[in-house]
């Protein structure tokens, strides 16, 4: 069974309710929120959806499956369906969900040189902040960290550049480690698998920047 990472942008007031009351969570994160309206003045061609990393990296010419794991687009409901009360949380835009795909224990890795253990902030992926009661998100709990704790968290996560992560990136450590998808010892190129770890970590640090620009708390989960 697949383990997928996930780090979520939110408000803080939503980080607050979750605490008060974490059963909310199930509902805020299937919710998919549906795109603006636009006029219909004149027909024009639909713009291509823009491809996340993840959705490229294994599309047909990459090498993968190509199966996007996009969600599908949320249509209007006909005039004639009554819309659902609102909620007391407000749906979460995608732009402020990240997909680490498989890469979220090799970030931590590359973080702590450890496969489970580590101070905060650098094992924040797997340890640390306040865990949402027990409602599991797939492998347990999801935890959340406020926006003081998400600003300390991207100022060291920005500390590291690439050559500091290559230099970190063992897969002898990694096999004895077992870091998952712990695929270090099955005749991959590395270089190859560098480069989708070392993109995906880019990814963490620009979305980590930005929730601390914004004074956004966090959700991090393994579903």
């Amino acid at each position: 069974m697949s383990m997928i990472g996930h780090l979520v942008r939110i408000p803080d007031r939503t980080r607050e309710a979750l605490l008060r009351d974490p059963h909310q969570l199930i509902p805020l994160l299937r919710e998919r929120p549906a795109p603006a309206r636009k006029p219909a003045a004149r027909a024009a061609k639909p713009a291509a959806p823009r491809q996340s990393f993840f959705t490229r990296l294994f599309s047909p010419r990459h090498g993968g499956s190509g199966v996007s794991t996009l969600a599908p687009p949320v249509l209007s409901p006909p005039a004639t369906t009554r819309l659902p009360a609102p909620r007391s949380l407000p749906p979460i835009p995608m732009d402020d969900r990240l997909d680490q795909d498989k890469a979220w224990h090799v970030h931590h890795f590359l973080l702590t040189g450890s496969d489970w253990e580590g101070p905060f902030p650098s094992s924040f992926i797997l340890n640390g902040g306040k865990t949402l009661g027990d409602v599991n998100v797939g492998h347990g709990p999801a935890r959340c960290f406020s926006p003081a704790e998400v600003e300390a968290i991207s100022a060291h996560v920005q500390r590291y550049d690439d050559a500091t992560l290559r230099a970190r990136f063992d897969p002898l450590v990694m096999t004895d480690l077992e870091i998952y998808p712990n695929i270090w010892d099955r005749g991959y190129d590395m270089d190859q698998q560098w480069e989708y770890f070392s993109i995906s970590f880019a990814d963490m640090q620009l979305f980590l920047h930005e929730a601390a620009r914004k004074k956004m708390a966090l959700l991090v989960y393994v579903g």
